[in-house]
């Protein structure tokens, strides 16, 4: 409380709605489903390459997407590790938790 003005401060106002161990949960959870996902992405990329019969105009799309996929998920990860200063998790006074791995 700021005896100035009579109102909280910012910091003692922020209200946490997981608890330290839950946001772990989630981060790592978020990090298995990305590593996964990535894994997954990369398959598809060595066997559209690999076979010529897989090189269809369907499967081009499904590589197009796979493609996508794999630069967003390369991008946000570093993007949110260098906004927060490093990897880790954080939950904002709004209750939204910025969770990742990398």
């Amino acid at each position: 409380m700021n005896s100035a003005n009579g109102t909280e401060t910012e910091s003692s106002a922020e209200e946490y709605i997981f608890a330290s161990g839950t946001l772990k949960l989630i981060s790592f959870t978020i990090g298995i489903i990305g590593v996964f996902g990535f894994c997954n992405n990369i398959i598809v990329l060595v066997l559209y390459y690999k076979f010529n019969r897989l090189r269809t105009p369907t499967n081009l799309l499904l590589v197009n997407i796979t493609c996508w996929y794999l630069f967003l998920e390369l991008t946000l990860h570093l993007l949110l590790a260098s906004k927060e200063g490093g990897s880790g998790i954080r939950q904002h006074a709004s209750g939204m938790v910025s969770a990742y791995s990398w």
